[in-house]
């Protein structure tokens, strides 16, 4: 299911994946207001984690096979350190 179309529904637990920079937020050469579109990506990861009523996993990979074919090494969402300093 998708974070947009979870909206208005509450699940006991929540398991939201990908939480790298570069895969959410999304950075796309094509999105021309960084700033807001990140604003938007912010609001989005809000909504996943209130769909949660008891349990919310949250998960990234420190290295992922890309579609090019190499494996690169990636980095928790900016997001994620949001939450741990609250």
């Amino acid at each position: 299911m998708t974070i947009h179309s979870s909206k208005g529904l509450e699940f006991n637990s929540v398991f939201i994946v990908g939480v790298e920079r570069g895969y959410y937020p999304i950075y796309h050469p094509s999105i021309k207001d960084n700033k807001k579109h990140e604003e938007e990506e912010r609001r989005m990861f809000y909504v996943a984690i209130t769909r949660a009523k008891q349990n919310c996993f949250i998960s990234y990979a420190l290295r992922r096979l890309m579609s090019t074919g190499k494996v690169m090494n990636r980095e928790k969402s900016q997001f994620i350190n949001e939450l741990e300093n609250k």
